[in-house]
C-alpha cells in the first residue's frame, strides 16, 4: 500500500521550499551580522552615541550602526554569539531539509522539548556574558565593556552575593548547563572519552619509551658482544701456536 498520496507530497514540496526560504534568510542575516559587528565604530551615530555626523563607518549604513552598538551594548563581545547562532541554526535547516518527513508519521514530542534549546543557548550567553565581564578581555572601544551591559549586572550582582571565586563558579555553571542543553552534550560522556583516550595516550607513550629503551638496550648488547667476539678473536690469534 503507498501512502505517498498527492496531499502527502505537496505538502512535503511546501515543507522543504519553506526550509529553504529559513535557509536563505538564516545566511543571510549570519553575514549581515557579522558585517555589522566587524566594522563597528564608536564614532558612529549609534544607539548611545550622537555627535551629527554624516559619516558611516559601519558597512551596514546607519541601521548597522545602530544596530551593532545596541547589541555590543547589550552583551559585550558575546553579541558575535548571534552570527554564530545564525550558522548553527543553518546547519539545523539544512538537516532538517533532507529529512523531511511525511505529516502524520511523526509521533508527538513532549511540550517542553522545544524551548530546552533556546533556554540553554540563553543561560549559555548570559554565562558567557558574566565571565567576559570579569575577564581580563579589554572592552573598552565597547559602548558598556567587555561584557556589556547585562554581564555588568550579572557579575556585579553575583560577586557582591558570593565573592567573585563563587560568581565564576556560578557563571561556570550557567555556560556549561547552557553548552549542554543547546547542543545536547553530555559533560559525564565527554569525560569519560577524555578519560579513555587519556589513558590510552599514557599508555602508547610509556610502551613507546619502553620499546625505544628495548632497542637501544639490544644495540647496546649486539655492539658489545661484537668487541667480545674481536677480543676473543684477538686473544686466539695471540695465543695459538700455529701462527
Amino acid at each position: 500500500m503507498n501512502s505517498r498520496t498527492p496531499q502527502n507530497t505537496q505538502a512535503s514540496r511546501l515543507s522543504k521550499a519553506l526550509l529553504e526560504v529559513r535557509w536563505l534568510a538564516l545566511f543571510f542575516l549570519s553575514i549581515y551580522l557579522l558585517l555589522i559587528l566587524s566594522t563597528y565604530s564608536p564614532a558612529d551615530d549609534s544607539f548611545t552615541h550622537y555627535a551629527g555626523t554624516t559619516t558611516v563607518y559601519n558597512f551596514g549604513g546607519r541601521v548597522g550602526a545602530v544596530l551593532s552598538n545596541f547589541l555590543f551594548f547589550l552583551s559585550g563581545w558575546c553579541a558575535y554569539a548571534l552570527p554564530a547562532l545564525c550558522v548553527w541554526l543553518l546547519w539545523r535547516t539544512r538537516k532538517k531539509e533532507e529529512l523531511v518527513e511525511l505529516p502524520g508519521f511523526t509521533e508527538p514530542e513532549p511540550r517542553w522539548v522545544p524551548w530546552v534549546r533556546p533556554v540553554g543557548f540563553l543561560t549559555l550567553w548570559i554565562g558567557l556574558m558574566g565571565l567576559e565581564n570579569l575577564s581580563i578581555l579589554s572592552g573598552s572601544s565597547l559602548p558598556a565593556g567587555s561584557g556589556g551591559t547585562l554581564g555588568s549586572m550579572l557579575a556585579a550582582g553575583l560577586t557582591q552575593l558570593f565573592g567573585l571565586t563563587g560568581a565564576v563558579l556560578f557563571l561556570l555553571f550557567f555556560a556549561a548547563g547552557g553548552l549542554s542543553g543547546f547542543l545536547g552534550l553530555s559533560w559525564v560522556a565527554m569525560a569519560e572519552h577524555t578519560g579513555y583516550w587519556a589513558e590510552r595516550t599514557w599508555l602508547a607513550t610509556f610502551s613507546a619509551i619502553d620499546t625505544y629503551r628495548d632497542r637501544r638496550a639490544g644495540k647496546q648488547v649486539a655492539q658489545e658482544r661484537v668487541v667480545n667476539v674481536e677480543k676473543t678473536e684477538a686473544n686466539w690469534m695471540n695465543t695459538s701456536p700455529f701462527v
